[in-house]
């Protein structure tokens, strides 16, 4: 291949970090093949297969990568057929670690439980096992939580909780578990991220209000629309007063000063019953 530049310094990075960001379809997979190539064959390093880690996101690109080594292994093998070391390559190559980083994490474990005091004879659980387990943990964690009536978190359920049921509050918790269980380290992830000082509730609050803000002028300009339109069209006068009476709503609305205010306002919120327009017989 004709590498670019850029591609040729990756290719030849040796002996420290290199993050490599391009796009789709930019050929980062025969980039790395290359590097892991040129790795192998070179004698200075006289690096074996087996002793490289290559991890992927997906069983397929792993295979992927495994196919495109043991080709460029055995091209290099064509124009050197006596090469004991490239020879080697080949019969290593069933035992290199290129795999999902899942995958490796489980070699990991079963390889070494004596170093990690856990049972040799652990499996992987299931996706549905998984989804049941977290629901089971859920319906025990907000049951203990409605009993103890605690009223923070009784007005977290009003505010999440729907009509039907509390979905909304359980989907809630379980996005925010799955955020805190990507970062690194999960407890420390969740206090930064709802302990904020008096500086950050300032900052955060502002947003939210410009947010809401937003949401409510645009909710003003539709309700002005539609009590133009009930004004001029025939037949729907009726409806002029009932958008007139959400629009002066929306208006209070925008003229809070801040959080609170705002909350206050809309908790306030009352609608009128929407007219009956008797069809003409």
């Amino acid at each position: 291949m004709d590498w670019t530049d850029e591609q040729k310094q990756v290719i030849a990075s040796a002996g420290q970090n290199l993050l490599v960001s391009a796009a789709a379809g930019s050929g980062k997979t025969a980039v790395l093949v290359e590097h892991i190539l040129q790795k192998i064959e070179n004698p200075a390093e006289a690096v074996n297969i087996n002793e490289l880690l290559v991890v992927t996101f997906t069983r397929a690109a792993a295979a992927e990568m495994k196919e495109r080594i043991s080709a460029g292994i055995s091209l290099r093998l064509e124009k050197e057929p006596e090469n004991r070391h490239l020879q080697r390559q080949i019969s290593l190559l069933p035992q290199a670690r290129i795999s999902t980083i899942d995958s490796f994490c489980t070699w990991l474990v079963k390889n070494y439980f004596f170093e990690l005091e856990v049972d040799p004879d652990f499996r992987l659980m299931e996706e549905g096992e998984d989804r049941l387990l977290r629901e089971e943990i859920l319906d025990a964690l907000l049951e203990d939580a409605f009993s103890r009536r605690d009223p923070a978190f009784l007005h977290l359920a009003d505010a999440f909780s729907g009509i039907r049921g509390d979905r909304p509050l359980r989907d809630l918790v379980l996005r925010c578990y799955d955020l805190a269980d990507s970062e690194p380290w999960p407890e420390e992830w969740i206090r930064r991220s709802y302990e904020l000082g008096s500086s950050e509730k300032e900052a955060w609050q502002k947003k939210l209000l410009e947010g809401l803000r937003s949401q409510a002028a645009a909710a003003a300009a539709i309700l002005l629309e539609n009590r133009k339109e009930a004004d001029e069209q025939e037949g729907l006068e009726a409806y002029a007063d009932m958008f007139q009476a959400d629009l002066v709503q929306a208006e209070k609305l925008l003229e809070a000063e801040d959080l609170p205010a705002f909350l206050e306002q809309l908790g306030n919120l009352t609608f009128v019953r929407k007219p009956t327009i008797r069809k003409p017989k």
